[in-house]
């Protein structure tokens, strides 16, 4: 959904029932250079998540494998993958009794460390999946716990349930999200965005043992403000919410004629710095601050930002600065409550 001001779905309690074919996933709803934006009351569920729990019937340690018995709840699911060969991403291990993560279990979040699975049984009897890891796992593979339980995710970080990018204002109220295939909600370079009562909750009588294959909310580059009030997260793959802003580069030159300074990016999802940002620079060890500046013009790419800056450098002392790194302040306000 792209470019609308004003747009609002007002559920009434409804829920919406995601379906998909074989292994083709999706998100929910995408948003993108959009204004005033409303979604309230409804819920969305998958009606077949793309993951499986089950438990632990044996451990082969030398050959690199674990068999599960697949809880019957999947087994549309595993028929899907008996025609259509996924691909593993994720396996954690749960403790039986407590049904939180195990202590000192398997945790692999890696798709290369999978090399593949096979599947025996009927929908009628149980099935069960032999899960096959590769041999960069082997100094770390152990047999934890026969009995316990286990989640395997088919994807990660990709189709997010709720996503906006480069909107204005968002409200989300009254929304409850029962799985998604990635991150849950999602926000990239948006400007106010307003999350009240918004939950990422199991759904009821299910075993699935993880909401989300990877973030509950993930919000990057925020501008204005970001107010995230009685929400519930629980069972998320990976952070439960993820808040970050500014920018991290490493200061690689400057000229004092010219009132520049040159860095390189470090991290990804940082966008270019823009005029009028501030960049506060530090002693890379020590996070010594050295100064601030105001920044009147970019030029160049992620591998050498060229800066020109408001303020005179040429009393910073800048010759010592060949460890230091550049972090931008311009972060929106957060509100994070109850």
């Amino acid at each position: 959904i792209e470019g609308l001001n004003g747009f609002y779905l007002q559920g009434n309690g409804c829920t919406f029932n995601l379906q998909y074919p074989d292994l083709d996933w999706r998100g929910f709803m995408y948003f993108f250079a959009c204004d005033d934006v409303w979604l309230e009351n409804f819920t969305i569920e998958y009606e077949v998540p793309n993951a499986i729990s089950g438990k632990i019937l044996s451990y082969d340690t030398e050959n690199l494998s674990v068999t599960i018995e697949v809880d019957k709840e999947f087994n549309e699911f595993v028929s899907r993958l008996k025609k259509n060969k996924g691909t593993v991403w994720s396996y954690v291990e749960y403790n039986k009794i407590t049904k939180i993560p195990q202590q000192g279990g398997n945790y692999i979040a890696d798709e290369a460390s999978f090399y593949g699975y096979d599947i025996t049984g009927t929908a009628e009897q149980g099935y069960q999946l032999t899960l096959h890891f590769s041999d960069g796992v082997r100094s770390s593979f152990k047999a934890t716990g026969v009995g316990n339980y286990v989640h395997i995710a088919f994807s990660y970080y990709v189709y997010n349930c709720l996503t906006f990018d480069f909107c204005g204002s968002s409200y989300l109220e009254n929304i409850t999200m029962h799985y998604s295939p990635a991150m849950g909600l999602v926000g990239t370079n948006n400007e106010h965005m307003y999350i009240n009562r918004f939950q990422i909750r199991r759904k009821e009588g299910s075993n699935l043992l993880l909401t989300t294959a990877a973030d509950g909310v993930h919000i990057v580059q925020q501008h204005g403000t970001i107010d995230i009030t009685n929400c519930h997260n629980e069972y998320s793959q990976d952070d439960a919410y993820n808040i970050k802003s500014g920018v991290w580069y490493e200061f690689s030159g400057y000229n004092v004629v010219n009132k520049e300074i040159t860095i390189s990016k470090k991290t990804i999802e940082i966008p270019a710095p823009r005029v009028g940002d501030v960049i506060e620079i530090y002693d890379y060890n020590t996070f010594e601050h050295k100064a601030a500046l105001t920044v009147t013009e970019v030029k160049g790419t992620p591998l050498a930002y060229t800066l020109k800056v408001k303020e005179s450098i040429a009393k910073l002392g800048m010759g010592d600065w060949g460890a230091c790194v550049v972090s931008n302040v311009t972060t929106a306000k957060l509100t994070f409550r109850n």
